[in-house]
């Protein structure tokens, strides 16, 4: 059902006949709406809602979320969501999970996140499906449950739920919660690619650029990494660049190449970072050390162990900066705790250029700066608010 015909039933729905209050038809209701008069339909829905309208009460809770038709106030969003799932309306149920879930208008609870997923799924909602199979594979709200993750995820995938064919995928790939099966894997990645979901279609790409439970097709990946990498993913933006930086799969771009680095490294993800340094000090053409050395830094602040051990070449080599053992040593060592393999080999290396002195310094160093590293170090990822107006 459309939010249009939706919305227009929930303001006809329990509305006085006669009495005191004006009669509200289902057409009134409608055109409200229509009109974009959002302070005229919130304050129909808030009368609607008052009366017990569980489908009243839910949507007046998203137009507060969303500060639609007044001031946006979640306390009031999550006070109408829960007084509809309470009533056992599903859309209600689902969102009053998602706010307990991400600690809106409320602490954090996620045991209450799961009770209320898991009210909204016995009842067919493919979206609480999704989310409750996400908090049983993480062990969030209850004990981690592998198998009952894939069992959620399959019911919403078979209702087309996008995210959890993806997920669904994945449990097929990695061997988690079902027997491993990259062909099946593949055939649900598809289904959520073929939707336009960018984890899908990153992924899907993944197996056709190696070849793992299909026939390996690197042109047809570099498709589905523009896919994704065009809505902002950023792993599909680093794999397309690489696409491009090796010529896989389409012609090869040193120019195309740094773009789509960039739109991922600028949104900090480490491994793109990382790429364009590698790009700038190895890529065809003259080398760029300064702008390799810069990225290869802000890789290394976020613990990427091989941007650590480059940038320790950089100085090291005095490539791009005056040459510093004590800091090469530094890096190299925050390389290996990332177990870059090459980072072991180059600090002994380095060590023997040293004297005792740096070498006690450099290590003073290791233990100063390390913590810093740590604490700067932050997952990169995607964020989203489900808004949902109709169930």
């Amino acid at each position: 059902m459309s939010f249009d015909s939706h919305f227009a039933n929930i303001l006809g729905a329990g509305w006085p006949a006669s009495g005191t209050e004006p009669e509200i038809t289902v057409d009134d209701g409608y055109s409200t709406y229509m009109r974009g008069d959002m302070v005229a339909a919130r304050r129909a829905l808030q009368r609607a809602a008052e009366r017990g309208v569980a489908e009243a009460q839910h949507n007046l809770g998203v137009m507060c979320l969303g500060g639609e038709g007044g001031p946006q106030d979640e306390a009031a969003a999550l006070y109408w969501f829960r007084l509809a799932a309470e009533q056992g309306y599903r859309a209600g149920q689902f969102n009053l999970g998602l706010m307990l879930e991400r600690g809106t208008g409320t602490a954090r609870d996620e045991k209450q996140a799961v009770y209320w997923y898991r009210k909204a799924a016995e009842q067919g909602d493919a979206d609480a499906q999704f989310r409750l199979g996400l908090m049983c594979a993480d062990g969030r709200g209850s004990r981690q449950d592998l198998a009952g993750a894939v069992w959620c995820y399959r019911l919403a995938a078979k209702q087309g739920h996008a995210g959890a064919q993806r997920q669904l995928g994945w449990s097929y790939e990695s061997g988690e919660g079902v027997e491993q099966d990259e062909v099946q894997a593949v055939r649900w990645y598809r289904k959520s690619a073929e939707q336009g979901w960018a984890d899908g279609q990153f992924s899907l790409g993944n197996m056709l650029n190696d070849g793992v439970g299909v026939e390996q097709n690197q042109e047809e990946a570099v498709k589905y990494f523009r896919a994704a990498a065009e809505q902002g993913h950023l792993d599909a933006q680093l794999n397309l660049g690489n696409a491009y930086a090796d010529g896989r799969g389409i012609r090869q771009s040193k120019k195309e190449a740094i773009c789509w680095y960039l739109k991922a490294a600028e949104a900090g993800l480490a491994g793109a970072q990382h790429a364009l340094g590698v790009l700038h000090c190895y890529g065809r053409g003259k080398p760029n050390y300064p702008e390799a050395i810069r990225w290869y830094r802000r890789a290394a602040e976020q613990g990427h162990a091989g941007a650590e051990n480059n940038l320790g070449i950089m100085y090291d080599a005095g490539r791009g900066v005056a040459s510093d053992l004590v800091e090469a040593y530094m890096w190299y060592s925050f390389g290996i705790v990332g177990t870059d393999t090459g980072a072991t080999h180059n600090r002994d290396y380095c060590a023997k250029k040293m004297t005792v002195e740096q070498i006690a310094e450099a290590e003073r160093r290791v233990k100063a700066f390390r913590p810093q590293l740590e604490s700067s170090n932050g997952d990169v990822g995607i964020f989203w608010v489900d808004r949902r107006l109709d169930s």
